[in-house]
């Protein structure tokens, strides 16, 4: 039997400490932008890619991040891209896959939702 997966989530993002920072789409919403527009000026080339990332039903890679955190001087964290990509799988029932693994305490791979 799996464990509880909104449980297991929960473990899962508590054990990366205190937020810090906001998220994409709160970013976003605090500066009045339109996807489009956080998609020019974060360098994406496309709103559904900028959405995407905002709303945590995918993430960028690490070399888009670390744009976005300076695209947007530091407001926008890591940490709280993290936060809202498990909010984003959990509500989605996305995180069967992530709670077994936390459960078994194996490294994940987030968007292909196995173990690694």
């Amino acid at each position: 039997m799996l464990p509880d997966m909104n449980t297991e989530c929960e473990i899962a993002s508590d054990r990366w400490g205190a937020r810090r920072g906001i998220d994409l789409e709160e970013f976003k919403l605090a500066r009045g932008l339109s996807y489009r527009k956080l998609a020019s000026l974060i360098g994406s080339t496309h709103a559904s890619q900028a959405r995407c990332w905002a709303i945590g039903e995918s993430r960028p890679d690490a070399d888009q991040l670390e744009l976005i955190i300076r695209k947007t001087d530091g407001a926008v964290s890591v940490e709280a891209m993290h936060q809202k990509r498990l909010a984003w799988l959990k509500e989605n029932n996305k995180c069967t896959a992530l709670a077994a693994c936390v459960a078994a305490g194996e490294a994940v791979d987030h968007d292909n939702h196995h173990a690694t």
